[in-house]
């Protein structure tokens, strides 16, 4: 899936948020905002995914992983070829539903525990991140939460 989103979505990664977070750095540094953007969106949707699986509770249940991982790799391929045959801003959403899909299957790795999934430090690092966002807005500790991001940005 990477390969396919960095050479027909504009050289972005769908799943590998630790090259994102590159890209982005590399993007900022030489001005280029249409590439940041990508990134961008890509970060954010991988979020988005990781923080929403959180927040509705993973299960171990591994039929619906199975099922939930089907439903959103048919929506990737129907949003990644409308990208591809249109271009412009359905770029920008397929960028943004694949990572989020991405996100999704990562929290729900997690939750499984299969053992060597996850091995990129900025994937893993931002999926517990998300991960434990739910739990600290549950326990009202934003405080904690805050440095922790920022601390990974």
């Amino acid at each position: 899936m990477d390969a396919l989103g960095f050479f027909r979505l504009g050289h972005v990664f769908v799943a590998n948020m630790t090259g994102n977070l590159v890209l982005l750095a590399v993007a900022v540094a030489g001005g280029h905002a249409s590439q940041a953007s990508r990134s961008l969106w890509a970060l954010l949707g991988f979020m988005v995914g990781a923080f929403l699986l959180s927040a509705l509770g993973a299960t171990r249940r591994l039929w619906w992983f199975v099922a939930l991982e089907s439903l959103f790799l048919l929506l990737m391929g129907i949003f990644f070829w409308d990208a591809v045959a249109r271009g412009g801003s359905a770029v920008l959403a397929a960028i943004f539903v694949d990572s989020f899909a991405m996100g999704v299957q990562s929290r729900q790795d997690r939750q499984i525990n299969l053992g060597g999934i996850i091995t990129k430090v900025g994937t893993g690092t931002l999926t517990q991140i998300m991960d434990e966002s739910m739990l600290f807005i549950r326990e009202k500790r934003a405080e904690e939460w805050n440095v922790r991001l920022a601390v990974f940005l």
